[in-house]
């Protein structure tokens, strides 16, 4: 946890 979020994303929390 603790990815970044990209705008309009589905709300999951990516490592990207």
């Amino acid at each position: 946890k603790g990815g970044s979020k990209p705008k309009g994303f589905s709300g999951q929390q990516t490592n990207k």
